[in-house]
């Protein structure tokens, strides 16, 4: 008579094909600290040109990918911008801080292999809403953000991280041009690091059927 116990044996278990747990809410946040120049362009235009108004720019960030392509953040810059005087003598520089809360779709996450393998390479359009503050005036309308954000991962938990945008706001943000118009632009280009936080990559889910 054969024994009870030979005829137990471990069943491991199988996976559902492209499907993976979003409910973790420890896992795949980031944090980022990035450094780059930005150029203010307004209407009206003044008279210095595009390279004229360069200035360094602080992007600093934090937030979590929901799925390997959707992912949400709130986002800071900040420094200075030189405004679109109508003259030299009449274009000054002035402190500013824009605050925006960001929603981005990671077009890369179409060519990873692996729906849980932590990707080399991220490249994520972004949309995004908040406020932005002349230091200068004190104005602080309401602006739209919006560019392109990638990173390369170096090692399970860093990446290098690179962003190009725009933040587009109403004509008046620097003094000049009408309040209910939009017109004012703030281009942006920075580069540094993003850290990962919580549980890294995406737990698979079983399959039920076969058992």
């Amino acid at each position: 008579k054969q024994d009870a116990s030979s005829l137990l044996q471990e069943v491991k278990p199988s996976y559902l094909e492209d499907a993976i747990s979003t409910n973790d809410w420890d896992s795949n946040w980031f944090i980022s600290f990035k450094g780059g120049v930005s150029s203010f362009c307004g209407k009206p235009i003044g008279c210095e040109d595009f390279t004229g108004r360069f200035k360094p720019l602080m992007n600093l960030s934090a937030g979590k990918w929901i799925t390997p392509k959707l992912g949400l953040r709130v986002a800071f810059q900040g420094f200075t911008f030189k405004d679109c005087g109508e003259t030299m003598a009449d274009s000054h520089s002035s402190a500013f801080q824009n605050l925006h809360a960001d929603l981005f779709f990671n077009l890369a996450d179409y060519f990873h292999h692996g729906i849980t393998e932590q990707p080399k390479w991220d490249f994520a359009p972004y949309f995004g809403l908040g406020l932005i503050r002349n230091g200068h005036t004190g104005a602080k309308p309401f602006a739209f953000s919006y560019g392109i954000f990638s990173r390369y991962m170096l090692c399970n938990r860093l990446h290098l991280s690179m962003e190009i945008g725009n933040t587009t706001t109403f004509q008046n943000f620097d003094g000049k041009g009408v309040n209910d118009k939009l017109g004012d632009h703030l281009l942006q280009g920075s580069i540094g690091l993003d850290f990962t936080i919580g549980h890294v990559g995406w737990k698979k889910i079983i399959d039920v059927r076969p058992y």
